[in-house]
């Protein structure tokens, strides 16, 4: 009996220590920090010296738009393999999206697979859909 107990609390003791390590690290894996720098494209109308720095977390799905010493919170979410960050949540107009909170965000800014960055403005879009405003080079810190 006393040589199992000598054996059990080692082991006991390195589990625990797994579980530590394996629980930060997964905790860490759920948030993401991205800067992406104006493209030299020319469809881009961003300045070159701007820099865009986004933080997301997976977890609650929220996440941080930063330009310069603006700064929104916004929805984070990863749609089909490109990350998107919205934000500027407008309730619909109608009685029914009152009663549900339904609307539409004003913004987003997205991170295609090729690190390609685009943020949209959807402000004055009748049917939800805008061409991108200014294009990014995205890397992940």
């Amino acid at each position: 009996m006393i040589g199992n107990r000598t054996v059990c609390r080692p082991l006991a003791a390195i589990l625990i220590t797994l579980a530590l390590v394996t629980g930060s690290a997964t905790a860490n894996a759920a948030e993401e920090l991205w800067e992406c720098f104006c493209s030299r494209s020319i469809f881009s109308s961003c300045n070159s010296d701007d820099v865009v720095t986004l933080t997301a977390n997976r977890t609650d799905r929220t996440g941080v738009v930063q330009l310069g010493d603006i700064s929104h919170d916004t929805r984070f979410y990863i749609d089909g393999f490109d990350r998107r960050w919205d934000w500027g949540f407008e309730k619909g107009n109608s009685l029914w999206d009152q009663i549900r909170g339904a609307g539409t965000y004003k913004y987003a800014f997205t991170i295609r697979t090729n690190k390609e960055g685009l943020y949209f403005n959807f402000k004055a879009s009748k049917d939800g859909t805008a061409l991108p405003r200014a294009k990014y080079d995205c890397e992940k810190r």
